[in-house]
């Protein structure tokens, strides 16, 4: 006879709809949700790039972190009034080699996280 484990009603309901997140948001309105799960976001990215930068050792592959930065990216163009200058969607870019024959700006460092826009 096969080994079958009981499921609770906690197993049944989605992670994001659990009983404690219910109650967390609970009497919040529909905007300081949003800024919660918007928070949220920007710390599982910052979390994403410490690792990848930093420990050099991601937990995320690339499709994960693109749907993070694509769904913030999408409320802080719907809700602009969301935009903070340290989210992760006002960063730039610096490319991490440069053409052949070229001399590097002042101040290039290969090595240095994305610079924030200022």
């Amino acid at each position: 006879m096969a080994n079958v484990q009981k499921r609770t009603e906690e197993d049944l309901i989605p992670p994001r709809q659990s009983p404690a997140n219910l109650l967390d948001h609970a009497g919040q309105s529909e905007e300081e949700k949003l800024a919660a799960h918007v928070a949220e976001l920007r710390h599982q990215i910052e979390e994403a790039n410490y690792e990848y930068y930093v420990l050099d050792t991601p937990t995320l592959t690339d499709a994960e972190y693109d749907k993070l930065m694509i769904e913030l990216q999408r409320i802080e163009e719907e809700h602009p009034e969301l935009v903070t200058p340290d989210s992760p969607t006002s960063l730039k870019s610096v490319p991490k080699t440069l053409p052949a024959n070229t001399i590097p700006p002042a101040g290039y460092d290969p090595f240095r996280l994305p610079v924030r826009v200022r």
